[in-house]
């Protein structure tokens, strides 16, 4: 008669699928990490011996804000050539009368979610093309002052590839220039559905990530709390 079950669980977290954080020394940006740091200090045996994820290992804790631009345009989701702007983003804080500020976490909302869903239920792969921040958002949250930034995506839109420098204009300006760390893959819907019940868009922010003493980011949990 069995005692007791354990598994062993290994996954790549980076990428489109897993809801996971951005550290530092994720993404580089002509042979440099964020402040002039050397891309050659990720090593493949050693891991990131600098910026690692592990200076997130006491945790997150901020004011949090959904921009539901999906609900905002009357969507379920938007559409992958639909890319948000700096104006969806301002309309959205107008419709939801909420104002990102100097240290909050902004979570974006386009509905990606719930294709994952309805591609689950329908035992399909999950669409590979979808909405996201454009490039033209960067200097926004870099004159907001925003802490963190996520969204139900991996931040980026895909296909990426529109622009003749960068194949992921969000990663690879956000992280090793601006030192902000992305969330990509948040599950967004139910906090949309708590948010519009409310008619509060704003909340308590926290976010654990797992202590990897030379990692490049983290799987995470993201939780708002009302």
């Amino acid at each position: 008669m069995l005692q007791g079950a354990s598994e062993h669980i290994s996954f790549v977290f980076h990428g489109s699928i897993f809801t996971h954080i951005d550290g530092l020394a994720h993404v580089f940006w002509q042979g440099q990490m964020y402040n002039g740091r050397s891309s050659a200090l990720v090593k493949s045996g050693e891991g990131a011996t600098v910026q690692t994820s592990d200076v997130m290992r006491d945790g997150i804790l901020t004011r949090g804000v959904l921009l539901d631009v999906a609900r905002l345009k009357g969507r379920t989701t938007l559409d992958p050539e639909d890319y948000v702007f700096p104006e969806d983003l301002e309309a959205a804080e107008a419709a939801q009368g909420v104002r990102v500020e100097e240290g909050d976490v902004l979570l974006l909302r386009v509905g990606y979610g719930a294709q994952i869903e309805a591609a689950a239920a329908s035992g399909e792969p999950p669409p590979e093309e979808f909405s996201g921040y454009n490039a033209a958002c960067l200097p926004w949250l870099h004159e907001r002052g925003v802490a963190l930034i996520g969204s139900d995506v991996f931040t980026d839109h895909a296909p990426v590839g529109h622009y003749a420098e960068t194949m992921m204009p969000m990663h690879q300006v956000a992280i090793p220039m601006m030192g902000l760390r992305l969330i990509d893959n948040a599950h967004l819907e139910r906090l949309g559905e708590a948010c519009a019940e409310r008619n509060r868009w704003e909340f308590c922010f926290s976010l654990n990530p797992l202590r990897f003493a030379q990692g490049t980011g983290s799987p995470a949990n993201p939780i708002a709390t009302f």
